[in-house]
């Protein structure tokens, strides 16, 4: 995927559950489906400038089953330094092979604080 590209699919704003996060936080996501083991680009913003997070996801079954969601149960899938602005840069991961069918999230948590995290974007496994 073309970096013009990328930056066209995070520019778009992307679904969010229910949750109580920052104000003005988001995590941003492209694709925004595919099936388990897809190529993803991740960024954040309204990040907590200079502290490390941690880009997840969590599959429809996790979603079901717990109330914490995306943030404290999701399959950690990279780490990543917030910069001095608060924004989180593109950073590529993947979706795990073992991902239950349906809507799932993709998050930014705070590695050594998961309850606080970005708002998640959602991510459909097919």
């Amino acid at each position: 995927m073309s970096s013009a590209a990328v930056a066209a699919v995070l520019s778009a704003a992307s679904a969010a559950w229910a949750c109580t996060f920052s104000g003005g936080s988001q995590t941003y996501v492209g694709p925004t489906w595919g099936p388990p083991g897809s190529n993803i680009v991740a960024s954040g913003a309204g990040a907590t400038p200079g502290v490390k997070y941690q880009l997840r996801f969590a599959d429809s079954v996790v979603l079901a089953n717990t109330s914490n969601l995306c943030r404290m149960n999701g399959v950690i899938l990279v780490n990543k330094l917030a910069g001095s602005s608060g924004y989180i840069p593109n950073t590529a991961a993947v979706i795990p092979l073992a991902a239950a069918q349906g809507n799932g999230q993709v998050c930014w948590a705070q590695k050594l604080n998961p309850n606080s995290a970005l708002t998640p974007a959602l991510w459909t496994v097919t």
